[in-house]
């Protein structure tokens, strides 16, 4: 009977690598790889102005402003609209179209009041709807991760009126000016807090800088 050949044996197996060259297919996969690592590479200094927190900040939007604005005023302000939002996120705050036309409203008819539109005021600081909508969604993540922080006594808004008392027109009372004086107090305060608070969301992120940033 006769015996079954071997499957495998060192012998054959050596030839086969000897004669083992890489086919085409082979060699477009490995192609690939080396192109996709050469890509990640290139997309981190070509593509990302920075990265907060492992999200990238899109160099195309920091060129985008950088016309407005110099370079580290750029790069922070995309930064820090980068951490709000990732604020926002962890605390569930969620701003919807809603929200944003309810707070167009209140501006357009603020402005009415002095005889302006909406589309002059946007005008006149050479900005569009879509950037009044974003500024507005920042702003009202702002509100939901800090208002809570913020109160106004009848004391302050008291103080407020006599120390502005020149800058009201003649005869308006506290009462008419009340609503309006706890707003600019709220904003004040807010800005303050807000201030701190980024500050220290600054300081507990990582942040790495794939563009030259001025030094303060």
């Amino acid at each position: 009977m006769k015996k079954p050949e071997k499957l495998f044996s060192k012998t054959s197996f050596l030839k086969k690598v000897k004669g083992f060259r890489f086919s085409s297919n082979v060699k477009l996969i490995l192609g690939l790889f080396a192109f996709a690592a050469l890509f990640l590479v290139l997309y981190r200094f070509v593509f990302v102005a920075a990265v907060v927190n492992g999200r990238p900040v899109s160099k195309i939007k920091y060129f985008d402003e950088l016309h407005k604005l110099s370079g580290g005023e750029v790069i922070q302000n995309l930064i820090e609209e980068t951490l709000i939002k990732q604020e926002a996120k962890k605390l569930g705050i969620k701003v919807t179209n809603e929200d944003i036309d309810a707070e167009i409203t209140l501006i357009e008819a603020a402005l009415s009041q002095q005889g302006f539109t909406l589309q002059q005021a946007l005008d006149a600081r050479g900005q569009t709807m879509a950037t009044l909508r974003d500024q507005i969604t920042l702003k009202k993540m702002i509100e939901g991760a800090l208002a809570g922080e913020i109160t106004i006594s009848e004391d302050e808004i008291k103080v407020y009126f006599d120390q502005n008392r020149d800058y009201f027109e003649e005869g308006a009372t506290l009462e008419e000016l009340k609503a309006d004086i706890e707003d600019q107090i709220y904003q004040q305060k807010l800005t303050d807090v807000y201030l701190e608070w980024i500050a220290e969301i600054k300081a507990a992120s990582k942040i790495r800088y794939f563009v030259d940033v001025p030094a303060n």
